[in-house]
């Protein structure tokens, strides 16, 4: 087979461009770190790898999720909170009715009495303010109608709805992260203090009289919406535990998920430098080499 100079050419100028190419190739995966960059590389491990990838997409929008949930549980919380510490001050108020509404003579003292009806106004108007708490400009406790301001009216009438408000916190667990307006209406909170502002308003010295006093009964129904109010709390404080357990799996998984990833698709960086190496010398060697085939001319033929 005749070998001629152009065929010489052609195959050295493959053979730089062969060694310009691998060079070029492990030039990317120096300064990206990773083995593979498309399917070509290895269709095997890039499939691997971008699985890995959603998966970690997929927890990482779950963790957005739950932080917004923590952000409205406990907001939710601290709300509960101030609620039935409201609550427990008119109990306290309640429970001193005597010495506070009348003197030692069973007169009734109009200062203090005003003095109690202005403090349960107080508490009421606050525990009101309470229930109508915004996060990130939506009602805390107005169920799914979340933007529409002020859910309680001054005289605690009720516009939201019982809806739930749901957030998908892993594949296969949606959580209701809200308390309603109802459920607060339903734990007897303002009925009960609109009882006992009644009975102050309308106290009667009678201390033979047999059996509780309405202040009396208006302080147990306080009670009872204040046990009703802590099991809400508890409900919320457990509903955080949840949230907290399930951010500390998926930021585990996170991790262990990305060992996984860089497994698949990372380069080793001691053997793809000595590769670099190699192919640098290779690729001066090629152009040393083609660039003295290259230079003959007829005249090197003729002599």
């Amino acid at each position: 087979m005749r070998i001629s100079q152009a065929m010489i050419t052609r195959n050295v100028l493959r053979n730089i461009e062969n060694n310009k190419e691998r060079l070029s190739d492990l030039q990317l995966k120096i300064s990206t770190g990773r083995e593979i960059e498309k399917s070509s590389d290895d269709p095997a491990a890039f499939a691997k790898a971008s699985r890995f990838r959603n998966i970690i997409e997929s927890n990482n929008q779950y963790l957005n999720n739950i932080n917004d949930a923590m952000g409205w549980v406990d907001m939710t919380q601290s709300s509960l909170e101030g609620i039935n510490e409201l609550l427990n001050e008119a109990k306290n108020i309640g429970s001193n009715d005597n010495s506070l509404l009348f003197d030692e003579e069973g007169e009734l003292i109009e200062s203090n009495q005003q003095n109690m009806l202005n403090q349960i106004d107080g508490i009421i108007s606050s525990i009101i303010d309470y229930a109508n708490q915004n996060h990130l400009n939506s009602s805390l406790f107005g169920g799914s109608i979340t933007n529409n301001g002020n859910v309680f009216d001054d005289e605690g009438n009720y516009s939201g709805n019982n809806e739930s408000i749901n957030r998908s916190i892993s594949k296969d667990q949606n959580v209701a992260i809200n308390t309603t307006g109802q459920q607060l209406i339903d734990s007897g909170m303002l009925d009960s203090l609109y009882e006992l502002r009644s009975a102050v308003e309308n106290a009667v010295y009678n201390p033979d009289e047999e059996g509780p006093t309405n202040i009396e009964l208006a302080v147990a129904s306080i009670e009872d919406a204040s046990d009703k109010i802590l099991q809400l709390i508890s409900s919320t404080g457990d509903l955080a535990k949840r949230l907290d357990m399930n951010i500390e799996r998926l930021e585990t998984a996170n991790i262990n998920v990305q060992s996984f990833l860089s497994k698949a698709e990372d380069a080793d960086m001691a053997e793809t430098l000595m590769n670099y190496n190699m192919a640098e010398i290779a690729y001066k060697a090629a152009l040393q080499t083609g660039g003295g085939i290259l230079q003959n001319s007829l005249l090197d033929f003729i002599r």
